[in-house]
């Protein structure tokens, strides 16, 4: 792949997760920004493949329906990578978009080590390690509690978080050299005519 052909995707991405970020800001009043990393301890990496790391990361949002962890999520991006040594270093990058108004904003990075324990403990069976980004300090920070009028947490949200995951670079290819479908997110809300429209 060209580094023009990746810089086109990159942007078309971008341009798709500014839009649907925007589709959940215009349909709640604050939302609580989760990210976490996702892969695999250094002595199991061996062991895992392409398909079965694409069914862990399946089994872990097809189950929100029936998980009380996700009751409250309006959305999610998942952006699924290879490391420099191929497929013995996949790994993902999880962003979730939790309804603000039913939690509490300290709440947010209890919630994102909860995801954390599910995929170690649950999902990979003790096969997998994560991080939680909420701990971090930023200089920058697009995570946590965005109220829909803070357009410039929106905008680090935007430049700094979604960012990062729409590059080109550890994009996954099939053994048959073929595309991989990395990059996942959640429908686009529809848009909720009801109410007094919201000052800007």
């Amino acid at each position: 792949m060209t580094k023009k052909h990746c810089g086109r995707t990159a942007q078309r991405r971008q341009e798709s997760l500014n839009e649907y970020v925007d589709g959940i800001m215009q349909t709640n009043s604050r939302i609580d920004v989760i990210r976490v990393d996702l892969y695999y301890r250094q002595e199991n990496r061996d062991d895992v493949t392409l398909e079965s790391f694409d069914n862990d990361i399946n089994h872990l949002y097809t189950n929100k329906r029936g998980n009380t962890l996700f009751k409250n999520s309006k959305g999610y991006i998942i952006k699924m990578e290879q490391g420099d040594s191929g497929y013995n270093h996949l790994h993902a990058h999880v962003v979730i978009f939790m309804d603000g108004q039913n939690t509490r904003e300290q709440t947010t990075p209890k919630t994102a080590k909860r995801l954390c324990d599910y995929w170690n403990n649950n999902i990979t069976k003790g096969k997998g390690c994560s991080h939680n980004c909420n701990l971090g300090k930023y200089k920058n920070n697009g995570l946590g509690r965005i109220c829909y009028n803070d357009k410039e947490k929106i905008q680090i949200l935007k430049e700094k978080v979604l960012s990062y995951l729409c590059k080109g670079e550890q994009n996954i290819v099939n053994a048959d050299g073929k595309g991989f479908r990395a990059l996942r997110r959640g429908v686009m809300p529809k848009k909720n005519n009801k109410g007094r429209p919201r000052k800007n």
